[in-house]
């Protein structure tokens, strides 16, 4: 199974939760894996992903601001991350 179609299936077997979301100044290891400078700010994401009434994951996504535009809260409960990024939000 692709790696895309790994996040599909999970996006279809689970139910999400926006915990948080919004731009912040990411952790110095962040910012150097997105290769923002020490004053960029991200759009950080996290979110409970459950199956049924049983939690199964928190996913903690950090994007850069130019590519997280799109990333709310909204969009988020809609559509996975990765829907989002590439614009093929439903």
């Amino acid at each position: 199974m692709s790696f895309i179609d790994s996040l599909r299936k999970t996006v279809i077997e689970t139910q999400v939760t926006v915990l948080k979301v919004g731009q912040e100044d990411p952790p110095s290891e962040i910012a150097q894996s997105l290769q923002l400078t020490r004053t960029e700010k991200a759009t950080h994401a996290v979110r409970l992903r459950s199956i049924g009434n049983t939690p199964a994951m928190v996913t903690d996504a950090w994007v850069p601001l130019d590519l997280g535009k799109h990333v709310t809260a909204t969009a988020l409960r809609k559509n996975a991350l990765y829907e989002i990024l590439q614009g093929t939000e439903h």
